[in-house]
C-alpha cells in the first residue's frame, strides 16, 4: 500500500506529458502531437477584506455582544509559497504554505463636540496549508476557477489599539494576549482567475479569492463564538518546472 502512494505520489508532482496520434487507415503513424501540462511553482500575496461571523459562546459564558457588533471589515495582506500540478488535462492541483492574516477593527467617536476616540486593529495569523483542485484551460493565457481546504495551526494574536481624550492627549497599546485562541483551524477556500505564461516559462496570475473559517477562533473558554472570512484578490508568479 505504501508503495502504491509513493508511486501516485511522485506521479502527482511530476511534470506531465500527453500524446496524440493520427493513425492512417494502414495502420502508420503519421502525425504525433505533444502537448505539455508542467507543473510549476507559484508565489503571491494575497489582499483580503477581511471580517468575521461573530455570536455568543453559549457553551460556557453568554455574554452580549455589545461594541464588538460593531466591528468593521479590515483590509489585510497574506503571502503563499506552492507548487500546481497537473493531474489530467484539465485538472490540477494546488498546494503549498501560507503566512496567514485574518482579522478586524473597530472605531469609536465620542459625542457631538467631544475629541476623544477609541479604535483598535485585530489581527490573527496563522501558518495554513490551502490545497485546491482547479480546473484550468489555456495555452499561454489560461483561466482557472477551483476549490479546497486549508487547515490552520494558530501562530499570533495581535489588537494594536489607539485613543484620544477629550483634552487632546494621544495614547496607543498592543495586546498580544492570545490565550483563548484555537490551536488548530480549518477553512473552506475558492478561486477564479488569469495566468498567463511567457515563452520563457514564466508567468502572472491575478486571481480573485474567498476563504470562510469552518472551525471557531476561540476556544471554548472564549467570550464569542468567532467565525473568519474574507474576499479578496491575489497577484502572483509562477515558473514552470520542465
Amino acid at each position: 500500500m505504501r508503495t502504491i502512494l509513493l508511486i501516485i505520489l511522485i506521479w502527482t508532482l511530476s511534470p506531465t506529458s500527453y500524446f496524440a496520434q493520427i493513425i492512417s487507415k494502414e495502420g502508420k503513424v503519421i502525425k504525433e502531437k505533444k502537448t505539455k501540462a508542467p507543473s510549476y511553482i507559484v508565489f503571491d500575496a494575497n489582499h483580503t477584506n477581511s471580517f468575521r461571523k461573530l455570536g455568543e459562546n453559549k457553551q460556557f459564558i453568554t455574554l452580549p455582544l455589545g461594541e464588538r457588533a460593531k466591528e468593521t471589515p479590515l483590509k489585510i495582506w497574506s503571502y503563499f509559497l506552492g507548487m500546481n500540478t497537473s493531474l489530467n488535462r484539465f485538472l490540477r492541483f494546488q498546494g503549498g504554505i501560507s503566512f496567514l492574516q485574518t482579522g478586524e477593527q473597530y472605531l469609536y467617536q465620542g459625542a457631538l463636540g467631544s475629541d476623544s476616540t477609541y479604535s483598535y486593529q485585530t489581527k490573527y495569523r496563522y501558518f495554513a496549508m490551502p490545497c485546491q483542485l482547479t480546473f484550468e484551460q489555456g495555452k499561454q493565457l489560461r483561466f482557472s476557477i477551483g476549490a479546497g481546504i486549508m487547515p490552520q495551526l494558530f501562530n499570533s494574536y495581535r489588537q494594536n489599539q489607539q485613543w484620544k481624550t477629550e483634552l487632546g492627549g494621544k495614547y496607543d497599546n498592543t495586546n498580544k494576549e492570545g490565550s483563548t485562541c484555537n490551536s488548530f483551524g480549518l477553512s473552506l477556500v475558492s478561486s477564479a482567475g488569469l495566468h498567463y505564461v511567457s515563452a520563457k516559462t514564466w508567468g502572472i496570475y491575478f486571481k480573485m479569492t474567498y476563504r470562510y473559517q469552518l472551525t471557531n477562533t476561540l476556544t471554548k473558554y472564549g467570550d464569542y463564538e468567532h467565525f473568519s472570512k474574507g474576499l479578496g484578490y491575489s497577484i502572483g508568479i509562477s515558473k514552470n518546472i520542465e
